[in-house]
């Protein structure tokens, strides 16, 4: 993941996206989600150095995570005997 708080602070300093790519390690995708939040909010420096982790997550959330819980739910409801319309991820065609 993404270190958002390094992305915050070089954007907000002026550096380029190709700056901020090469010294954060991170994708242009990112570097223009947080260019956005940064606009949209009017973030400045002394701000993005005081957020704590919990505060740029909820800036950047995760979408994996959403996904991974739906398939994990599915997956759960079929190998218990669930609703046979929703076939298991991992049951071969066929077997069931």
């Amino acid at each position: 993941m993404a270190d958002y708080k390094v992305i915050m602070t070089l954007a907000i300093a002026g550096h380029s996206y190709d700056e901020i790519v090469a010294a954060a390690r991170c994708s242009r995708r990112e570097v223009a989600s947080v260019k956005k939040t940064i606009a949209a909010y009017g973030f400045t420096a002394g701000q993005v150095s005081s957020m704590t982790p919990a505060e740029i997550a909820g800036l950047f959330p995760d979408g994996r995570k959403q996904v991974s819980e739906r398939l994990r739910a599915a997956e759960f409801r079929s190998c218990a005997g669930g609703d046979e319309s929703e076939p298991a991820l991992h049951r071969p065609a066929g077997v069931g």
